[in-house]
């Protein structure tokens, strides 16, 4: 129990910076909610093997649901602001080097968290991947968490259930989103569709997690932003732990 509380409050801890992701941000403004990124929608990672499927789906409130949302968010969180997202950051070349060493340490301090939990729940590792060629890191990022290399989604899915798998993924895109979001006042939440399919599939209750996906208001302090972020993610993990 104490990991899971931890982690949850050292979400809060992380002092954002504008990273890597205007154009996507700007892009799910527009587009969200009008169609899926193709690798979501042909992602078979969270489908059980045929000798689970008599499992029964869903989550009981206990600390394995919590543990495996806060591996999902913190693996978000170290994607964002790894080497190569703060280097395929948008911002210029002086402001990406004042960027690095914050974005660093925030980045070692999920991975810790990432490592930790993963072993708790006995499943792989989930590590970033660099994106290759032209690949923005939002893309990239994409196709990490749905054709899952290191078999983090499927270990997820084959030693708890499917929804467990999409609550994991969920927790992937929101770390990742509100690493952006909170850094971005008056937009739209990044990868909003993302964690909308993966919520409802992990039974998540929409009061939860809706409030994530609106807008923040254009005139929005960072620190206000901050706090919502860490209440909005406590919220979800309160919930899995006791359910209510």
């Amino acid at each position: 129990m104490a990991i899971v509380w931890a982690v949850a409050a050292s979400f809060v801890a992380f002092d954002i910076l504008a990273l890597a992701g205007f154009d996507r941000m700007l892009e799910t403004s527009l587009m969200r909610g009008l169609a899926l990124p193709a690798a979501v929608r042909n992602s078979t990672t969270c489908t059980q093997p045929a000798a689970a499927v008599d499992r029964a789906l869903g989550h009981q409130a206990n600390d394995t649901s919590a543990s495996i949302w806060l591996l999902g968010v913190t693996t978000g969180i170290h994607a964002r602001n790894s080497p190569w997202a703060v280097a395929g950051s948008t911002r210029g070349d002086g402001e990406r080097s004042a960027e690095r060493r914050p974005a660093h340490d925030r980045s070692a301090q999920a991975a810790r968290a990432v490592d930790e939990l993963a072993t708790r729940l006995r499943v792989p590792i989930p590590v970033p991947v660099r994106p290759q060629g032209s690949v923005d890191p939002n893309t990239a990022f994409t196709f990490s968490v749905e054709s899952d290399p290191d078999g983090t989604a499927r270990g997820i899915a084959e030693k708890y259930t499917e929804a467990a798998c999409h609550l994991y993924k969920a927790g992937a895109y929101w770390g990742y989103a509100m690493e952006v979001r909170m850094a971005l006042p008056g937009t739209l939440s990044g990868f909003g569709s993302e964690i909308e399919y993966h919520a409802r599939r992990a039974n998540l209750p929409e009061e939860l997690w809706s409030p994530a996906l609106a807008a923040t208001p254009s005139n929005a302090r960072r620190e206000d932003l901050v706090e919502e972020a860490r209440g909005l993610t406590e919220g979800i993990t309160q919930h899995l732990t006791t359910g209510r």
